[in-house]
């Protein structure tokens, strides 16, 4: 394929030379003037130089009849490059002063001055015009001729460079394709390699293959042999998994009896050091309970005197508001009774209208002592009111009672103001705990206090002992929760809260919660004295909480508190419309029990009616 592509461009190539040779032939032929005595000569010459140009190409089929350049073509091209070409040509050679001139560059002489020279006679310049004619449309000829030359050459031109490209083109494509051929003839030698060495492997594992075989016959006949002796072996394992699980069953149930015992020795152990320590830390209390006994039972009493102070304060408050109220009442509905007389007395006796005039302005005169009087009752009920909500509310006092010097100051609440309640924390009470899985459900514990580990422990009486997670750090308490913030008195639904009952069957003043940073522990207990014991303990000892109470009487205000919320949350209602609603109670009451007194009986003078 690429010695017929190489043959081609060859053959291409020689027919681009005979076209440049034709080219510069036809522009020699324009310059040429030929005669007619060499006519036959040039046409001879012409014919003896197509010969020769076919026998050099060897195309004679393809090729185009052209003359070979020679010198003299040369120089006249030369010339060309300087004159135009004329619209006729003469056939034969040149004089040497025409030669001479197309090479030196003259000029030409015109067909004026050279035709009186060639006039010797009238027949001469007929036949001149005649060969003047025909050397003009030969010349017509030979440009069209040049012109499909050259446009042929173009094309050949062009076709020549891209049967050099394709020829590169196919060139890399076979060096490609050499360097394929040698790799897979490369990768075929090695499979080849391969595959003798995969013969070789294969006779050896044949060879293998036979002698496992007959390896497999004799152990099959052992193995048929020795199967009832492996049935025996099997029936004989059987039997010593079973007694040594029944031995390992013993053994744990041995050292589960060990352990408890040791457990309980070490418990029992313990025990004694803490009753040791318990019984070293009550007579070092005992001395600052005989010391603070003295002082509570002082401020004992001289609270409960401030109490019924308060209460006959209180009493007396509300008997005169409910006076006050009454008399109240009483003035308006004479009031709306006088004025309903008035207008139908009016509208039946026009003729009284001096008298009904003089009767108005006393009513006027009772009338602004009525509001005076009103707007005192109404000013000292408001005082009352506020003095009477005043405890509710954490003690605050609206209105200024003056001091009494016999009334000592409370205590602040100190360390063994609260020995008591730890102490018996510490020997541990019965509880009920709410279940972390089940939230309506409570177990009875016996919690206590551990000062060596300082944790809240409780196990359920049944149990041995604590054991493992039965308990919570004190420095991990965070918050305290009291009565109805309890989520004991919140969650336990089957005693709990009930939207169709007025009250909850659990008191919330019973309930407590502890709360950390992971989770909450919920107790509730029936015994007063135990939950009191333990939220003053918890709130003593749990210095990163919320406090709720370090006296027992700030716990019983708490309790007070709880009971006020419990009884507002069952009726929906508030603090202030509670109390109001008592002091209401109060004296209706009061006024029911005035009502049953005699004629004679001691009444406020303000009450009697103006007649």
């Amino acid at each position: 394929m690429n010695s017929d592509l190489e043959a081609e461009l060859d053959a291409l190539r020689r027919e681009s030379e005979l076209l440049d040779r034709i080219h510069h032939r036809a522009v020699a032929h324009t310059l040429l003037y030929t005669s007619d005595d060499d006519e036959d000569e040039m046409s001879s010459a012409r014919s003896a130089d197509i010969t020769k140009d076919k026998e050099s190409t060897g195309l004679s089929g393809r090729g185009l009849p052209l003359p070979p350049p020679s010198a003299d073509i040369a120089n006249i091209t030369a010339g060309t490059r300087q004159h135009k070409v004329p619209s006729f040509t003469l056939q034969g050679p040149l004089p040497a002063t025409i030669m001479e001139d197309a090479s030196s560059g003259a000029r030409r002489p015109s067909t004026e001055e050279v035709t009186p020279a060639l006039k010797p006679s009238s027949r001469r310049c007929s036949e001149d015009t005649s060969r003047l004619q025909d050397m003009e449309r030969t010349v017509v000829e030979y440009k069209e001729k040049i012109d499909n030359l050259t446009k042929a050459n173009e094309s050949l031109r062009g076709i020549v460079s891209g049967l050099e490209r394709d020829l590169a083109e196919s060139n890399s494509r076979n060096a490609d394709l050499q360097r394929s051929l040698e790799e897979s003839q490369k990768r075929e030698r090695d499979k080849s390699v391969e595959v003798e060495l995969l013969e070789v492997d294969l006779q050896r594992v044949t060879r293998d293959l036979a002698a496992h075989l007959s390896e497999a016959s004799s152990l099959r006949n052992q193995v048929e042999e020795l199967s009832p002796m492996a049935q025996g072996l099997h029936d004989s394992e059987v039997k010593e998994r079973r007694l040594v699980s029944l031995l390992c069953r013993h053994r744990v149930l041995l050292l589960r009896a060990q352990h408890r015992l040791a457990s309980q020795s070490k418990r029992y152990t313990a025990f004694v050091e803490k009753i040791a320590d318990l019984t070293r830390g009550i007579c070092g209390a005992n001395l600052g309970i005989s010391v603070g006994l003295d002082e509570l039972q002082t401020e004992v009493s001289s609270m409960r005197q401030e109490m019924l102070e308060a209460r006959i304060i209180l009493q007396q408050s509300h008997n005169d508001v409910q006076l006050d109220e009454e008399s109240i009442l009483t003035m308006s509905q004479r009031h709306a009774e006088e004025t309903a007389t008035w207008e139908a007395e009016r509208q039946q006796h026009l003729q009284a209208a001096v008298a009904w005039l003089e009767q108005k302005k006393a009513y006027e005169k009772k009338k602004t002592g009525w509001k005076e009087e009103k707007k005192k009752l109404l000013k000292d009920i408001s005082d009352l009111k506020s003095s009477a909500a005043a405890p509710a509310f954490g003690g605050r006092q609206m209105v200024k009672i003056p001091k009494r010097s016999h009334i000592r100051k409370p205590l602040a609440p100190t360390l063994h103001q609260c020995v008591r309640e730890i102490l018996q924390v510490q020997r541990g009470q019965l509880i009920m705990k709410m279940m972390l899985r089940k939230k309506n459900e409570m177990h009875t514990v016996n919690a206590r206090y551990d000062t060596t580990t300082r944790r809240l422990l409780w196990y359920v009486p049944g149990d041995i002992g604590p054991g493992r997670g039965r308990g919570v750090r004190i420095e991990d308490v965070i918050r305290i929760d009291f009565g109805v913030l309890a989520r004991a008195y919140m969650l336990h639904r089957p005693i709990g809260y009930s939207s169709k009952r007025k009250s909850a069957s659990l008191p919330s003043y019973k309930c407590f919660t502890l709360w950390t940073a992971e989770r909450s522990y919920d107790f509730y207990s029936s015994n007063l004295n135990i939950v009191c014991c333990f939220v003053i303990a918890l709130s003593r000892l749990c210095t990163n909480a919320k406090r709720v109470a370090l006296t027992r009487s700030r716990f019983f205000v708490e309790v007070v508190k709880a009971k006020m919320d419990e009884y507002c949350r069952a009726h929906r209602t508030t603090r202030i419309r509670m109390i109001l609603d008592g002091i209401a109670k109060v004296t209706r009451r009061a006024r029911i029990s005035a009502a049953t007194l005699p004629v004679d009986g001691h009444r406020p003078s303000h009450t009697c009616s103006d007649g």
